[in-house]
């Protein structure tokens, strides 16, 4: 076999690869590369993320309050179960302005999702694309319980030194 025809992408690129896909010969730009297949993971593993917590702190709520605290079991009481509705920041902060409240994570989430679209533009950079989608996924489910409950529900803690007194989602 010859080598393969040189095929110019949108990009302006040219590129020397040709892709056999079901049985005809499909030219192929970088976008059809593995890297790009990954980068279209990032938004379902943003979403999922932002699903599960979501789903997590429903159960939490639906639960009556004397079945908290409780150890998660599983976890030789390292992980303990709480029902906790904050309305402010972390600790309470900030829980008497609820405009920043909401205001402040709407801002910092808007910056997350940009930051993620600018390194989806980048090659490489997996553990940052694959880290940033998950906090992401987070501030889209805190943000979401910040705008429409007023409040976020925090549900677990880890029971070691200082962390006992801070309860997380």
């Amino acid at each position: 076999m010859g080598k393969s025809p040189e095929v110019t992408c949108i990009s302006g690129r040219k590129r020397d690869n040709i892709v056999k896909w079901t049985h005809e010969k499909v030219r192929t730009c970088s976008m059809y590369q593995k890297g790009w297949m990954y980068n279209m993971i990032l938004p379902w593993l943003t979403g999922g993320i932002a699903a599960l917590d979501l789903f997590i702190k429903d159960e939490i709520e639906r639960e009556g309050e004397e079945e908290f605290p409780r150890d998660l079991p599983g976890t030789k009481g390292l992980i303990r179960l709480h029902k906790s509705y904050n309305s402010g920041f972390p600790f309470g902060f900030l829980k008497e302005r609820p405009e920043l409240v909401k205001g402040i994570p709407l801002a910092v989430t808007s910056a997350a999702a940009g930051a993620l679209g600018a390194f989806m533009t980048k090659k490489g950079c997996l553990a940052q694309k694959i880290g940033l989608s998950m906090v992401l996924g987070g501030a889209i489910s805190n943000l979401y319980d910040r705008l429409v409950k007023g409040y976020v529900v925090d549900y677990f803690s880890i029971e070691f030194k200082r962390l006992k007194k801070v309860i997380f989602n």
